[in-house]
């Protein structure tokens, strides 16, 4: 749950007749922060609510694109409260360079707390 919005509403093992919406980041290379952060969180589940209801169908997460930003601790924090949710259906993660340029201990700290929230998914790529 994010902003105490519930956009899991888990889905059956068989997603074949389900859309699938992949959730990136776009823009000039910068570093996130936490309100940066809920900005973009705020903006997928608006996309995908958006496609929900043009299409009249239940869409669900499969990839999630990081890469491009590096994100600070918070940051991080709120992104992998809204990945958590998502992520039983996540396949591809690409989240090369998401720590350039923070000092080493930031680094590790936002790689561990992102890669968690991948936790519950069922990872077929993974780009570091």
């Amino acid at each position: 749950m994010f902003a105490g919005i519930d956009i899991s509403k888990k889905t059956n093992k068989n997603n074949n007749n389900m859309s699938s919406l992949e959730l990136t980041v776009a823009g000039d290379r910068e570093v996130i922060d936490s309100i940066k952060a809920k900005d973009i969180v705020t903006s997928w589940i608006k996309a995908k609510i958006q496609k929900e209801k043009e299409i009249q169908q239940k869409v669900i997460i499969t990839k999630v694109v990081l890469s491009g930003k590096s994100y600070t601790v918070d940051a991080a924090k709120v992104i992998a409260e809204f990945i958590q949710d998502v992520a039983p259906n996540v396949k591809i993660a690409i989240l090369s360079d998401i720590i350039a340029s923070r000092p080493e201990e930031e680094g590790l700290a936002v790689l561990k707390i992102i890669c968690y929230s991948f936790f519950h998914s069922a990872l077929e790529e993974v780009d570091l």
